[in-house]
């Protein structure tokens, strides 16, 4: 459901290893478009590298097609996300407003700070949730 070829990373060049980090500053733009609408109800974000390159504040946005580092203020996310250590380790997804999150075409995340590093690290991340029916 995941459409990989039209993902697109903002400060860093995307690889297929989804491992990120950003080139000039703390901040990360990742929008991940879907091949059908689907319904989010956890993410999880992983961080292994420098704690203080561990994102810390994450603006999510939902079908906000073709999103610059310019839109990001003047757009409401969806959700705002404030991570502590625990939230970046492994297998520790962080619950979503499942309500927010349906019928979801693209998501975009915007890792807006860090811990006060010069670049934020991301090592992994994995969406939960399912296809959204449609009559």
């Amino acid at each position: 459901m995941l459409s990989l070829s039209l993902t697109t990373l903002l400060n860093q060049p995307l690889l297929h290893t989804l491992h990120c980090s950003s080139r000039d500053d703390e901040q990360l733009l990742l929008t991940i478009p879907f091949t059908q609408e689907v319904k989010i109800f956890a993410i999880d974000m992983v961080s292994q590298e420098d704690e203080e390159a561990a994102p810390s504040t994450v603006r999510l946005y939902v079908n906000q097609d073709g999103m610059t580092f310019s839109d990001v203020d003047d757009v409401e996310p969806v959700q705002i996300l404030e991570l502590s250590a625990s939230d970046l380790s492994p297998d520790a997804p962080t619950k979503l407003k499942f309500t927010k999150f349906q019928q979801v075409s693209t998501i975009t995340i915007f890792i807006e700070d860090n811990n006060g590093a010069d670049y934020s690290v991301l090592s992994s991340l994995r969406l939960f949730g399912a296809p959204t029916s449609k009559c």
